[in-house]
């Protein structure tokens, strides 16, 4: 996050469940750090299992992610925006 500041106009600290699922994930200025924090998830959640990250474990942690937000969508009668973001992947229709 210290990274995120100081290159960018926001400073924010958001919380642990922010950081799991999504900071703001409605908000299109926040995609980029969210797709960073996915990936840097990932890379941590490996390193520390002394894991070297490879794909399949993060396409199961995207898709974790891409579901849970589908979830959001529907929750929040907003399933356009969601169609809208995930479209190109066949596999997230809302």
């Amino acid at each position: 996050m210290m990274w995120w500041n100081a290159n960018s106009s926001d400073n924010i600290s958001p919380s642990n469940t922010e950081i799991l699922y999504g900071y703001k994930p409605e908000t299109t200025t926040f995609y980029a750090l969210n797709h960073y924090l996915l990936i840097a998830n990932h890379v941590f959640l490996a390193r520390n299992r002394s894991e070297t990250p490879n794909l399949k474990v993060f396409l199961a942690l995207l898709d974790s992610k891409i579901k849970f937000e589908r979830q959001i969508a529907i929750k929040n009668s907003n399933c356009e925006k969601y169609r809208a973001k995930w479209t190109t992947l066949s596999n997230y229709d809302a």
